[in-house]
């Protein structure tokens, strides 16, 4: 897919598919907090664990967010900004999940109210916003 064919609905079905993974995969869950808790009783996990959960998830979004703006899709900003204002919230949610698993519907559509008034936002299609 070029960055030109990403739509709100794309970006919405990418996050809904990392959130069930994240929340579903037996292995990634099991794996994904384990290293939440070990991340304060090593500096080894501390590091993997902001490897893996942080900075990897953060330069993809970074690039995926400078993709879509050199494209036109995406108002001229730092793609830096963009992505940990986009990664954060995400963050909250699968940790509300995480902790509160009744609340998974609610944090969905949340997730999904915020990821549309991301694009919204920030996007140069105004047929969108």
């Amino acid at each position: 897919m070029v960055f030109e064919e990403f739509t709100a609905d794309y970006l919405v079905e990418k996050v809904r598919t990392l959130i069930d993974y994240s929340l579903h995969d037996e292995y990634v869950s099991r794996f994904r907090r384990m290293m939440t808790i070990e991340q304060f009783r090593s500096p080894e996990m501390s590091v993997l664990y902001s490897q893996m959960y942080v900075d990897k998830i953060y330069q993809y979004h970074k690039r995926l967010f400078a993709g879509m703006i050199s494209a036109g899709v995406l108002e001229q900003t730092d793609p830096g900004t963009l992505a940990m204002m986009y990664d954060a919230p995400i963050f909250v949610w699968l940790g509300e999940c995480d902790r509160h698993p009744e609340k998974e519907e609610k944090c969905k559509r949340e997730l999904e109210a915020h990821v549309r008034l991301f694009y919204k936002m920030f996007s140069c299609n105004k047929r969108e916003k």
